[in-house]
């Protein structure tokens, strides 16, 4: 990925982040992890209840557009501030009984 442009932005053991070239479009950050890392798990859940339930959906758009009001230093800050909403659509797509559907 980095031969096509993209920006290694962080490297933690079994885990990278890249982002998205210059021009290439939207700023978007790339996550990588092994196939079987359990954060593949809670993201693909993340996904899937945010596609199943308009009210997850909008908690967390609402959350997002709150946060993109506020001057961030530190990425890990605002990730940390987005952290509640995230683990309650976990929490609640684990309650719904959804299994993460694999791409």
């Amino acid at each position: 990925m980095e031969a096509a442009g993209y920006r290694l932005h962080v490297r933690e053991p079994g885990h990278r982040c890249l982002v998205v070239p210059e021009g290439c479009g939207p700023s978007a950050n790339v996550h990588v992890w092994a196939p079987d890392d359990p954060e593949v798990e809670r993201c693909l859940l993340f996904r899937d209840q945010l596609r199943a339930d308009p009210g997850d959906r909008a908690r967390y758009q609402a959350r997002k557009e709150e946060l993109a009001r506020q001057l961030w230093t530190d990425v890990n800050h605002y990730a940390g501030a987005k952290g509640e909403v995230i683990e309650s659509v976990i929490a609640r797509g684990r309650a719904a009984g959804r299994a993460p559907r694999r791409p």
